[in-house]
């Protein structure tokens, strides 16, 4: 904790303010919760010198609720909860999904494929990534017979 105390100062020193990044917060040991409740009170005088951003899913929320991470709880600034894409929204992440990976045909999936995509995935883009891979290797299956 030392080292990563003196890191951060280093860091702030310079002009500099570190933002971390943790994904799949939901899976973090207690240990580790707690250990990120330390690196929140590094801070100077009048500011905080690092930002942390955590991304879960719906039980770290439950977990957060305990009373036992309620000193982690009130050191949290922001909560959003990220909702399902809607139909449309499906739509426009399938294609711009495609663009970026160099597809320019704005017809690469039918209308009612998307739909089938829509409904397979309830709206979250994991799944819908998941679902498309499928439906284009199914696609690569079935002309290659």
């Amino acid at each position: 904790v030392e080292k990563t105390s003196q890191t951060l100062l280093s860091y702030y020193q310079d002009g500099i303010k570190p933002v971390i990044l943790i994904d799949e917060t939901h899976f973090l040991s207690s240990g580790a919760l707690h250990l990120l409740r330390t690196l929140s009170n590094f801070e100077t005088a009048r500011k905080k010198i690092m930002t942390c951003l955590l991304f879960a899913e719906e039980p770290f929320l439950r977990r957060l609720a305990s009373p036992s991470y309620a000193s982690l709880r009130n050191r949290m600034y922001l909560q959003v909860n990220l909702e399902p894409l809607t139909r449309e929204e499906c739509r426009h992440y399938i294609r711009y999904r495609l663009m970026t990976a160099g597809n320019t045909s704005a017809d690469f999936f039918s209308p009612d494929e998307v739909d089938e995509l829509y409904t397979r995935s309830y709206g979250i883009p994991r799944n819908i990534n998941k679902e498309c891979t499928q439906m284009m290797l199914n696609r690569f299956l079935e002309e290659k017979r």
